[in-house]
């Protein structure tokens, strides 16, 4: 998960592809998702037990809801929630 959780922070840090636009991604939306993904990635370095990530309401309150970022995010998310079971 490592590895993907930086290949997403790598994305965000892009800028925007035709895709992501038809996606309904924004500039800023992708900025204000770096922190949030730059903190899992610490997490996941240091071995903390990470909390519930919520993160598909957030993206469907942007309108977000396919495109390869999303589903990036969502692998993550799945991941990260399936660990607290």
């Amino acid at each position: 998960m490592k590895e993907t959780v930086e290949q997403i922070i790598a994305i965000l840090r892009q800028p925007l592809s035709d895709d992501e636009r038809q996606a309904g991604w924004r500039k800023s939306v992708k900025d204000g998702y770096v922190p949030v993904f730059t903190k899992l990635l610490a997490q996941i370095e240091q071995g903390e037990d990470r909390p519930y990530f919520g993160i598909v309401r957030s993206l469907d309150a942007y309108g977000i809801g396919d495109g390869h970022l999303y589903d990036m995010m969502l692998r993550v998310a799945n991941e990260t929630n399936a660990q607290l079971r």
